[in-house]
């Protein structure tokens, strides 16, 4: 999802996505529904590679594991310069609706149009459902499950991209972020649904956001 922002953003930033076990290229390692073992997996993961000013990304599902990642790289003596997040309301704020992540698989899917989620090919495509869902399944388990736990604030910017048309993140949910910093927080609205991450209002915005804090 991430790769084709390394050309793009090549300007403001060095962009290195992450996986998590089970997902993508680590399909062959088991499945985690333990957000806290998979926050403990990307810290591991992400630490040696914060000698430089960095910031976080998370789009969704992804912005809570980006702040519980940023929660554990600050306590640890090295906070990132900044958390972006988009696609969720507030850690606060809890999951909107009731549970989906272990609808049948034809409800599920229509759960996932309403976010257009999902191409319309690949939920025709049996072969590729039996890879995606079982990690999608484990994501939705984790976001619909989560409480924010108690801890103290962040101390790095937090800036909060909301889509206008997002059927389940809200711009006032979305507001919730900036009880998460002691530093500023900043909301920007794009014409879009949940899934804006190549939407170019969107990419323009964080453009300009890793801009500020890259000096490039």
């Amino acid at each position: 999802m991430y790769h084709p922002w390394r050309r793009g953003l090549a300007r403001v930033a060095e962009v290195v996505p992450t996986e998590l076990p089970g997902h993508g290229t680590r399909r062959g390692e088991p499945l985690s529904t333990d957000l806290r073992q998979v926050v403990a997996d990307l810290t591991a993961r992400v630490r040696p590679l914060v000698n430089d000013p960095f910031a976080l990304f998370g789009h969704s599902f992804g912005a809570l594991l980006a702040f519980e990642l940023a929660r554990e790289l600050t306590a640890a003596g090295t906070p990132p310069s900044a958390l972006l997040v988009s696609g969720r309301d507030g850690p606060a704020v809890p999951a909107p609706g009731p549970a989906v992540h272990a609808l049948p698989t034809a409800r599920l899917l229509d759960r996932l149009r309403l976010l257009d989620g999902i191409p319309p090919a690949l939920a025709r495509d049996g072969e590729l459902l039996e890879l995606l869902l079982p990690p999608l399944r484990a994501d939705m388990k984790m976001v619909e499950e989560y409480v924010r736990a108690p801890g103290p604030s962040l101390t790095c910017p937090i800036w909060v991209a909301v889509g206008s048309l997002d059927p389940i993140a809200t711009a006032e949910g979305q507001r919730r972020w900036a009880e998460e910093t002691s530093a500023p927080c900043r909301l920007v609205s794009v014409a879009a649904g949940h899934m804006l991450l190549d939407h170019p209002g969107f990419l323009r915005e964080l453009t300009r956001e890793l801009a500020s804090h890259s000096g490039r």
